[in-house]
């Protein structure tokens, strides 16, 4: 994953796929494992991707009556 200085604080990116649901907000957790020549301190972050597509749209009714003409 990378190389860092000690002391330095990494900073990673995770990239996503973009969809058009409107499936709610996701956590993940990003987990190091092992480390060579350290230690790790902290081995697990989590992150929240946040939905930003809308919600469907609330279908709408559409009622038929009879009409019935009299002469």
């Amino acid at each position: 994953m990378g190389n860092w200085e000690i002391g330095r604080f990494p900073f990673t990116t995770v990239p996503l796929l973009d969809n058009d649901l409107d499936d709610g907000d996701r956590t993940f957790s990003l987990v190091l494992s092992n480390p060579v020549n350290g230690e790790l301190g902290n081995d697990t972050a989590v992150g929240t991707i946040l939905d930003d597509d809308n919600p469907p749209p609330i279908p709408g009714w559409q009622v038929y009556l009879p009409v019935i003409l009299k002469p």
